[in-house]
């Protein structure tokens, strides 16, 4: 599985950055992506924008709920 590590990046270039990372692995059709975003709010709030803008199916944590410090994104 792919990983982007956005803890070392200022939030006015997440949105470039996820961008870059989904178009990177597009062709990577019904893959499953992850992007760690600890847990700030305005970080996964940025991430989410851009999934929604590409109209990907994405969920925060993991299935136990335990961990949300990242998106799991699932490519069309």
């Amino acid at each position: 599985m792919e990983k982007l590590d956005l803890h070392s990046i200022k939030h006015g270039n997440v949105r470039n950055e996820v961008i870059r990372f989904i178009e990177k692995n597009w062709s990577s059709s019904g893959s499953d992506l992850e992007i760690i975003t600890g847990y700030s709010l305005p970080m996964k709030s940025i991430v989410i924008k851009v999934l929604d803008e590409y109209k990907l199916d994405w969920r925060v944590g993991d299935f136990l709920s335990v961990n949300k410090g990242f998106i799991r994104v699932t490519l069309p």
